[in-house]
Formats: structure tokens, C-alpha cells, sequence
């Protein structure tokens, strides 16, 4: 393991055949060494460079920097900071990659979510009424959702149909008649995912009394329906960026990251999601989707060295028993996210790391 960065230039200096090398946890400059804002909440490989997003919500930790590895040159740019207090994940809209904002820094009456544009430069766009988190957005058909928390009960998923210029609010239902909220307090969708060409949400209630709530609503007739209970997906939670970890449609179903690795066809039966487990029965924090196959990211800590032992697993079908190894690693920190390039798998540290100053390192890792 190797990896050397210039104070001056950010050029990591590496052996290009090295098995494993440290990139560098980048955004301690900001947030100080052992921040629990150096968590690398995603990464993302987008035209040559390696995207990865900090910050932390919670504790307001100020502007969150986007820093950008540019894999030909070997250098950080570490120059943009969001007008929010965290970014949590990267998403594809419209064919450009979008950061949503997860707590917008200015006043409340709008969220912000952010644009790569073609010139590499990020572009705030501020028009996500009363979004003052913006925890997650999707593109679905012609429509682009964004999953808020608001101040105001039920109003938190927001509808473009205009590409993402302007939003409406979708109100809820159940049973075909508007959706009873009057014992909650607060409501926030965190999550989205898509199956046939529908889009499901995961949203969150708290109700006057202090209890939680978590349903499965589906987007219809520009109304969300209730579905299912979807407790069975948060109960365990995710180690990874947000509830869930990588969520996509693969070979007919909807593959979901919560701790363990979901495959699910019908979203209105929990008792049909099934959970994928995985060889070495190792956590499961991230997954993806790479030239037709399924790659997952999972992690083992040995007690006496308290290293991660972890491994990714590759599946062509997503089927039980189908995974096989590609690559494998120890290092002293919990691999939270990755990404490929095809040529090596790029992981993002965070929540635990046995030394502070690796908190939130960027791993490139070489396939076995």
C-alpha cells in the first residue's frame, strides 16, 4: 500500500502496480483530521475523475466540499463547497451527475441541488420549495422526483415534469382517498428506487406520541399510494451513505443495499424481499452496477487486528450462489462506497477507522 500527496499540486504520487493505495482522505484540510464529516457518504467515477462527497448534517459542519481525483493526472481539486451542510450521494439526471443538497446553509424556503456541467464546474440550482434537506433525487420516465424534509407534514416528495426546473408537491394517498397525517409531527423521504418504470419512495414518519414510521409509497397519477410497511428495509440499516447503499434494477428486479442485499419484485409484500446473502457472509455496504453485472461491496472486521477484511464480489445474474470474488483487501478502515472504472474499484471510508487520520481515506483497490 502506497499513495504520497503534495501539499502544493493535491498530485498523489503511487506505484501504479500497487495492489492497493491510499488517494488520500483530501477534505481534512476543511473539516479537521478524525471529522466525522470526512466520511466518504459516496463516490462517484464520472468522465475521468472520482468524485466524492463529506460533510455532516447533523453536527453543521459548514459548507461541504465536493473533491474531484482526476485519474490520468493523479490530482485533487479540492476548490467547490456546496451551500449545504452535507452532501450524501451523486445521482443521474438528465444525463448529468447531480448532488443533491442535504441541508441547504441559506433560508428555508428553498433546497439546493447541484449540476455537473460540461465544463467540470458544479452549478447550485436553488428551486426545491421548502426543501431544506434534500435527501435523495431520481430521474423516472419523463419526471424527476426529490425526496425532502420540509417543515410541513406529507409535503416531501417534490415533482418535476420539466426536467428539473420546476417542483410541485405529490400529495399522498391511501386506499384511494388522501393519506390521514394528523398523528405525525414530521415526515421525510430519504430514499428512492425504481422498478418498470415506477418510481417507489421511502419515507419516514414521526408521530405525535415519538414513534417512527416507515412506509413504501408508489408514484401514480401524480399522487404517492401507500404500499407496504417498509420497516424490514430500515431495521437493520445501512452502513453505507444513507439508508440504502447502491439501489438499482438489474435482470427484472429491484436490488437494495440495507446492510444486506435486497432483491425485490414486488414492493407492496415485504415477505417477497428477499435477502442475497453473500459468501463470506461479510456486511454488505454498497453495490453496483458494471457492463451488464453486479458487483457488491462487503466487509469483515477481524477481532485481533481489527482490520476490514473486504471483499467484492461480482454476479452476472444476482442469483444466491452466483457471486464469485474479484477483489479482496485488509485495511484499517469500514469501506462505506465504490465505484469501477473498469480498470480498478475506487472505496470510501468512513464511520470507524483504528487510526483517526485515515477517517474518510479514498482507496484505489486492483482487481484480483
Amino acid at each position: 500500500m502506497n499513495g504520497t500527496i503534495c501539499r502544493t499540486c493535491r498530485k498523489v504520487v503511487f506505484d501504479d502496480n500497487a495492489a492497493l493505495v491510499e488517494l488520500g482522505v483530501v477534505v481534512d484540510s476543511k473539516y479537521g483530521v478524525g471529522s466525522v464529516a470526512n466520511k466518504v457518504w459516496d463516490i462517484r467515477v464520472w468522465n475521468g475523475k472520482v468524485y466524492r462527497a463529506a460533510g455532516d448534517y447533523d453536527k453543521n459542519t459548514g459548507k461541504a466540499m465536493i473533491a474531484a481525483y482526476d485519474i490520468k493526472n493523479c490530482a485533487w481539486d479540492t476548490s467547490f463547497s456546496a451551500s449545504d451542510n452535507a452532501i450524501h450521494g451523486f445521482e443521474v439526471i438528465g444525463g448529468k451527475l447531480v448532488a443533491p443538497g442535504v441541508d441547504a446553509t441559506e433560508s428555508w424556503d428553498y433546497g439546493n441541488y447541484y449540476v455537473l456541467g460540461d465544463d467540470g464546474k458544479w452549478q447550485k440550482i436553488r428551486n426545491l420549495p421548502n426543501g431544506v434537506h434534500c435527501f435523495d433525487m431520481i430521474q423516472c420516465g419523463d419526471k424527476v422526483f426529490a425526496g425532502l424534509g420540509t417543515e410541513k407534514v406529507a409535503n416531501t416528495v417534490a415533482v418535476s415534469e420539466d426536467g428539473g426546473n420546476t417542483f410541485t408537491f405529490a400529495p399522498l394517498y391511501k386506499d384511494g382517498a388522501p393519506y390521514d397525517v394528523s398523528d405525525f409531527q414530521m415526515s421525510r423521504t430519504y430514499e428512492f428506487v425504481q422498478l418498470d418504470g415506477k418510481c417507489y419512495a421511502l419515507m419516514y414518519f414521526k408521530t405525535k406520541t415519538g414513534y417512527n414510521r416507515w412506509y413504501i409509497f408508489g408514484y401514480e397519477d401524480g399522487k404517492m399510494h401507500y404500499l407496504s410497511d417498509g420497516t424490514k428495509l430500515t431495521e437493520r440499516s445501512s452502513f453505507s451513505r444513507k439508508y440504502f447503499g447502491g439501489e438499482f434494477e438489474f435482470n427484472g428486479k429491484c436490488y437494495i443495499t440495507a446492510r444486506g442485499l435486497y432483491a425485490i419484485d414486488d414492493f407492496t409484500d415485504p415477505a417477497k424481499w428477499n435477502t442475497i446473502s453473500m459468501p463470506n457472509n461479510g456486511k454488505v455496504s454498497d453495490a453496483l452496477m458494471w457492463d451488464g453485472a453486479l458487483y457488491v461491496l462487503t466487509s469483515r472486521q477481524d477481532s485481533t487486528t481489527k482490520l476490514y477484511h473486504t471483499v467484492i464480489y461480482k454476479s452476472t445474474t444476482g442469483e444466491k450462489g452466483s457471486f464469485e470474488e474479484v477483489a479482496s483487501y485488509d485495511y484499517g478502515g469500514f469501506p462505506m462506497c465504490f465505484d469501477y472504472d473498469g480498470e480498478h474499484f475506487y472505496v470510501g471510508t468512513g464511520l470507524h477507522a483504528i487510526d483517526s487520520s485515515k477517517l474518510g481515506m479514498v482507496l484505489r483497490v486492483k482487481p484480483n
